[in-house]
């Protein structure tokens, strides 16, 4: 899931090869569409745009009609990360990464020997990958150079990595949460006696951070001090697979979008460290 540039609306996918857009204030569906595509695996926003990620091709469409823009055809993507406004890192399964120009479309490779990037995302003035070879890479955002490797095999598989102020968050299969600084790369915890299933991601929420697994469960935790504050209630009866955080003008708090695979959103009021549930929307 992810947000138009003006928060306006949340854009969700599943892996049918539909997406939905709905309106955030009044949580309605405002258009749905068909790709043609089998399955769409990612989406990121570059500018006034949505960049759609299938096994086949990426399509560009318009954040508010939903209108195709652009199609890359022969480009399957598995993986999508938008960097700096001006370009997206896509991952696929033939062993390299792919950086597009978000204006001209025009495309450069990234050479990968031995090993798929599962997970992209920035960090400051570079983009952190998830390795199936059990590694984190670093690669400088100008030079293309892979500058660090992070080993991540006492770990697991790892699912997403978040850059949440001056550290990075990652999501693993063991049901752990790692925590590194993103300067030093050095390890400064880790959240491992919370969760009793695959945790899936973390998403920033006011003055701390929401942590989401296989089972539905979401717990929160202090940014700076990563100290467990609660788990919230759980209204999914399936994995959730994203959550998207904005503030709410009207209300003067956070408004948190959790998308599931049970093909429900639910939405959420956060107010400082209180939590409570707004009201669920239909199928995705």
């Amino acid at each position: 899931a992810t947000l138009s540039s003006d928060q306006r609306f949340l854009w969700t996918a599943d892996t049918k090869g539909s997406f939905r857009i709905w309106d955030t204030d009044t949580t309605e569906l405002v258009s749905s569409f068909e790709t043609q595509s089998a399955r769409i695996n990612c989406m990121a926003r570059v500018a006034c745009n949505i960049w759609l990620g299938t096994a086949e091709s990426i399509q560009i469409r318009n954040e508010e009609t939903g209108d195709l823009v652009h199609h890359i055809v022969e480009s399957p993507t598995f993986n999508i990360v938008a960097v700096n406004e001006d370009q997206l890192w896509t991952g696929n399964e033939i062993g390299g990464i792919y950086v597009y120009n978000a204006d001209s479309f025009e495309r450069e490779t990234i050479t990968l020997e031995g090993f798929v990037v599962l997970h992209m995302t920035q960090v400051a003035d570079s983009v952190w990958g998830a390795c199936t070879d059990r590694k984190i890479r670093v690669w400088n955002i100008a030079t293309r150079e892979c500058t660090q490797e992070i080993e991540i095999g006492d770990q697991g598989r790892l699912n997403a990595i978040t850059w949440i102020g001056e550290r990075v968050w990652g999501s693993f299969d063991n049901s752990s949460v790692v925590v590194w600084d993103s300067t030093t790369f050095e390890k400064l915890a880790c959240l491992d006696e919370d969760h009793g299933a695959k945790v899936f991601g973390c998403t920033l929420v006011g003055d701390s951070v929401w942590t989401f697994s296989w089972d539905g469960q979401i717990h929160v935790y202090d940014k700076e001090t990563f100290q467990h504050i609660e788990a919230l209630p759980t209204y999914h009866s399936d994995a959730i697979g994203c959550i998207v955080c904005m503030e709410d003008p009207k209300l003067e708090c956070q408004r948190v979008f959790t998308t599931s695979w049970d093909k429900t959103i639910t939405v959420w009021l956060s107010q400082a460290k209180r939590k409570s549930q707004l009201q669920s929307v239909g199928s995705e």
